[in-house]
């Protein structure tokens, strides 16, 4: 079957068709958007997507080249995978810091033993975590001036700082009982 008939076809819905394109072109485009996304699972659940996509938008093919068509759709799904994952990963990054913030609030209202709690949270991370987030959260530095300070590049501190937030809010968590002044 030539790839014009399977395009005619696919669009009257034949799924014969559509599973002579699947078989063709499946390898290619899961190629495709694995190298964007590095991950199996992910990369086999886009690139059913994107197979969906094409059965549904097989109308919206103006011709040109059909292998192209498909691989756009593949590669602009995988992107936006990627872009998704990322904003999701950075509002979970600005969710832990505004939690932080809001606890150190807390902490000062509630007159908390914070050196208590300070000598615990210096005990879950590394001491290079522990300076980045005091010259962050307590100096109020920006990520750009703390990588001037300790020599680093700004996306390994922001890595590190991120990191550090996450391991303080398993480790802790939403109990502070015991950080109290009273107990």
């Amino acid at each position: 079957m030539s790839e014009k008939e399977m395009i005619v076809l696919i669009a009257k819905k034949n799924e014969k068709a559509f599973e002579k394109l699947y078989n063709r072109y499946h390898k290619l485009l899961f190629t495709i958007i694995f190298q964007v996304v590095n991950n199996y699972d992910d990369s086999a659940d886009i690139t059913q997507d994107v197979f969906m996509e094409i059965w549904n938008k097989i109308n919206n093919y103006n011709g040109g080249n059909f292998k192209y068509w498909c691989i756009s759709i593949a590669r602009n799904k995988a992107i936006d995978f990627v872009r998704r994952k990322i904003k999701k990963q950075n509002d979970f990054y600005k969710y832990c810091e505004n939690l932080i913030n809001r606890q150190m609030i807390f902490i000062e209202q509630k007159k908390v033993n914070d050196s208590k709690l300070l000598i615990d949270i210096r005990k879950m991370i590394s001491c290079e975590e522990f300076q980045i987030i005091e010259l962050k959260l307590f100096n109020k530095l920006k990520f750009k001036e703390i990588a001037y300070i300790k020599d680093m590049k700004v996306n390994s501190v922001t890595n590190i700082y991120y990191q550090a937030l996450k391991k303080i809010k398993t480790k802790i968590g939403g109990n502070y009982e015991k950080y109290y002044e009273d107990n």
